[in-house]
């Protein structure tokens, strides 16, 4: 297999982002715009930017959720972040995940710990 000449490869700009410039860039603009357009109606247009009122408030507070849940991951460790996540999928508007987990006797350890003070 022979592999062509520079010259003869197609002329391809990049820019800082390291995205190649030209219709892409036209297209991932409009899609933006679209998006935008969408998200000031009032639909989520991004996972975890629900009540954005835009595509980039979108994007701050879903990015801002997900920085939140992972310093929550590292406060309680592993362990204890998926047995909250165990109790929040067991919760409803009725009744918290612990109280449905005694009903439905579905063992979940509650332990209260006690804030920590520096």
């Amino acid at each position: 297999m022979t592999l062509p000449a520079i010259a003869e490869l197609p002329a391809v700009s990049i820019f800082a982002g390291g995205r190649v410039a030209g219709d892409y860039i036209m297209s991932s603009e409009q899609e933006r715009r679209e998006l935008d357009e969408r998200a000031r109606r009032g639909e989520t247009v991004v996972p975890g930017g629900t009540g954005g009122k835009s595509l980039e408030a979108q994007e701050r507070l879903a990015e801002g959720r997900s920085r939140g849940g992972q310093t929550r991951r590292e406060q309680l460790g592993t362990e204890g972040y998926q047995e909250m996540g165990r109790k929040g999928g067991l919760s409803t508007t009725e009744e918290s995940g612990e109280e449905r987990a005694q009903r439905e006797g579905i063992p979940i350890k509650v332990e209260v710990h006690e804030a920590r003070r520096d």
